[in-house]
Formats: structure tokens, sequence, C-alpha cells
């Protein structure tokens, strides 16, 4: 039986500004255990997060789902910023922000992520070392290997492109290239399928747009996830597509075989499936039987 929930509107402070969030909790259960999420590579809280949000809450779980400074409602001068960096602090913002909180046992909490924060959350649980259970989907691990997978033709504009923009945040300006795009299209990412899935994903009335600072090609071959996989102290449940067109599968094991206790399971899916059926509801079944055994639900 699905257990009622609440929600409501949080705003917390992290660096240079702050994050706005969803908190979805019982407000008869006294302290909960709670899992924080964010979403992947330029993507926002609003799309199909609630999905797996409601999931959770239903099942007597916690969420706090964020959108990163600079994205969806969160403000921020410099929109759609993707940076590995900012938004590992984000999370570490939230994780101060909830352990605040009167609903929430500070003593049971875990992280979701997918994609770019696939990678991020492994990393936030090294750095933190206090949470209870991590769960990367379709996680991004190494860049390393996706950037091996992506077109050698496009590493010439995009260093180009991604070093003026740099210049350009020393006076506060900006230049954006397209974040999704179609084998062969100058964009960030051109996987097979992604630009019809990312921008299928958008909901209806956002005001996100297909674009990102180009600063990010400077920082994410310096995001290696992996390498901190081995100082990961809790439980971590790994889900990953077989058929995935941008994450290389190798890279996925490599860091699985890395880390003190994982769980992991393959899928025949691509990267964009999980958030749809059949895969969606298989993927957080499993979420929830995960969250609820290492969080204590009771």
């Amino acid at each position: 039986m699905a257990r009622a929930y609440t929600t409501r509107v949080v705003r917390f402070e992290s660096g240079d500004g702050e994050c706005v969030g969803d908190l979805y909790f019982d407000p008869e259960a006294g302290k909960q255990p709670f899992v924080i999420m964010a979403h992947g590579f330029g993507a926002e809280r609003t799309w199909k997060l609630p999905d797996f949000a409601v999931r959770f809450a239903e099942a007597g779980i916690g969420v706090l789902n964020f959108d990163y400074r600079g994205f969806g409602d969160s403000p921020g001068e410099v929109r759609q910023w993707v940076s590995p960096s900012r938004h590992r602090e984000d999370f570490h913002a939230a994780l101060r922000f909830l352990r605040s909180q009167p609903i929430a046992d500070a003593a049971r909490i875990g992280l979701w992520g997918a994609s770019l924060s696939g990678g991020n959350v492994l990393m936030a649980a090294a750095e933190d070392g206090n949470l209870i259970a991590v769960s990367c989907l379709v996680p991004f691990f190494d860049s390393w290997a996706v950037m091996a997978k992506m077109p050698p033709v496009g590493f010439l504009p995009v260093t180009l492109m991604s070093a003026a923009d740099w210049a350009a945040s020393l006076f506060g300006q900006s230049i954006n290239m397209t974040l999704a795009g179609d084998p062969g299209e100058f964009a960030f990412l051109t996987f097979p399928g992604w630009k019809t899935g990312i921008l299928g994903s958008v909901p209806q009335g956002s005001k996100w747009q297909n674009k990102l600072p180009a600063r990010v090609a400077l920082e994410l071959p310096f995001h290696r996830p992996i390498l901190s996989a081995s100082k990961v102290n809790c439980p971590v449940l790994i889900q990953y597509g077989k058929r995935d067109e941008g994450i290389p599968v190798q890279s996925v094991l490599d860091t699985a075989k890395q880390l003190r206790s994982v769980e992991i399971e393959e899928y025949a899916m691509g990267h964009i499936q999980p958030f749809k059926e059949p895969w969606f509801s298989k993927i957080a079944d499993r979420q929830v039987e995960f969250f609820s055994t290492r969080l204590s639900v009771h």
C-alpha cells in the first residue's frame, strides 16, 4: 500500500548562489530516511525525476530533488553551466541542508544519480564518507572512455570554442554551443538517438534551451569518478544499459570492480531508455528495493 506524502519547494545556499528543489516527505512520520537526487548532463529536476521521487515517497523514503545552480528554478547568471565540480558542490550543499532538517534522519541518507550525476554521486559519496547508499543509473564514470567514443573531428573546434568561452568568462560573459545534436551536427553530445531523447524529455512550458557554455569541454577531461570508486564506503547500486550509445560498458564494469560493496545490473537498453517504459518500472522498483533495504525503511 502506497504511503501518504506531501511536497514543498525548498531553497538552500550553495557556493556562490543557491539551489531550488522539491522536498517529498511524510509530515506524520517524524525523522525519515531520505534520498537526494539531481539530473544528468544539462537536464533539470522536472525531467522524469518526479516519477522516481514519487515511487520513493510512496515507499516511505523522503526525497530532495533539486536543480543545480543556473538550471531550472535555481538562480544563476550563467545559465545551464554544466560543470561536474560545481554540481558536486551542490550535492554537498543539499546534504548539509537536509541534515539540518528536523524531518530527516541524518544517519539514513542516500544519493541518486543518472548519467553525469551518476558519476558525481559516486565522487560525493567518497568525499562525504557518511552516506548509507548510492544509486547510479547509466552512469558516466570515466570521461576518457566517453571521449574515446566521440567523433575526433569535432575536438579541435570544440576546444577552441571552450577556450574562447573561458576567456569570455573572465569578463562575465559566456559563449554557448549546442548541447544535443544528431551525428554529424556541431553539438556537444551527438551520440545516436540522444538529441531526440533529450529534447523529448523537456516538459511543456520549460524555459530550457538546447545549449550550454562551451567551457565544459575544458573541465570534462578531468572528470573521472572511476578514480574515486575505491574510497566509497557504502553500498552502491549500478544499473547500466548494454546498448548504451555513449557510455562504454567496460568503464562501468571497471569502476564496479573497485567498489567495496556493489550490486550491478545490466539491461538490454540504451542511455535514454531508463526514463521510459518498459524499463522505467523495472529500474524504479529495483531502486526502491535497494534504498528500502539499505536505509532501513520500516
